[in-house]
């Protein structure tokens, strides 16, 4: 396994500590501005991000992208929906040039049903997506858009006050 790979699946919340059989899991290289998701043809799959960041949208109805999360290496996508044949309605896109591992659904479910570490793990992971979600609709539902920011700066902010803001003002 490359050190890229090996250091990705360290940095994973998911992944570190799990064995790979290299056999069940490639890796794919995507251009800035390409639009992923979990599906390769027919094969639904599990992604973990090797190099690169990733941004997630959630799209409504008439068009409107809100960004809700940004991924970056050892963060996983395609996990949300493991155990439902549902779709999720979000949209990644490549940030930046990105590498990806995918490992099918039905590897990594045989994997968790074999490793109790790692579905405690990705009992974790999931746990933490809904409590991001819900501060995230919570931000968003606020009245006015100076409690917007405030909350933001808040939220952002290290332990002595200070925001160092990633990204565009978008």
């Amino acid at each position: 396994m490359d050190r890229a790979i090996a250091r990705a699946i360290h940095a994973s919340p998911l992944f570190a500590g799990t064995r790979f059989d290299e056999s069940a899991v490639r890796t794919e290289t995507f251009r800035k501005g390409r639009l992923l998701d979990d599906m390769r043809g027919s094969c639904a799959c599990v992604g973990l991000v090797i190099e690169g960041t990733i941004d997630v949208y959630s799209v409504a109805a008439d068009g409107f992208e809100v960004k809700l999360a940004e991924l970056g290496i050892g963060d996983s996508f395609g996990i949300c929906n493991l155990c439902s044949e549902r779709a999720l309605p979000t949209v990644l896109r490549c940030r930046t040039a990105c590498r990806v591992m995918l490992m099918p659904k039905v590897r990594f479910m045989a994997m968790m049903e074999s490793d109790a570490q790692l579905a405690l793990r990705y009992a974790r992971v999931c746990n933490e997506k809904i409590a991001f979600l819900i501060g995230r609709i919570e931000e968003l539902a606020q009245a006015t858009s100076a409690m917007k920011l405030e909350t933001y700066l808040c939220d952002h902010a290290d332990g002595n006050g200070i925001v160092r803001i990633k990204g565009t003002r978008d």
